[in-house]
């Protein structure tokens, strides 16, 4: 289904189920907008926790690299 047929069935819904639609979407929007932000902090939390034990214990290349 493309932008135009969606389109043109959300402007042939009454506009009490239509507002429902809208709802939905700003809701699940959102939920993703949420979840996003969420999986960035935990990212930059294990990063930090990662440095943190590398500054404390040096790194695992450094200590075990053939080069």
């Amino acid at each position: 289904m493309g932008y135009a047929e969606l389109i043109s069935k959300l402007e042939a819904l009454p506009s009490e189920k239509r507002a429902e639609v809208f709802e939905f979407v700003e809701f699940f929007a959102a939920r993703c907008d949420s979840a996003t932000a969420n999986n960035a902090s935990r990212a930059e939390v294990a990063a930090q926790t990662w440095n943190n034990f590398n500054e404390r214990s040096g790194s695992f290349a450094e200590q075990h690299s053939t080069l």
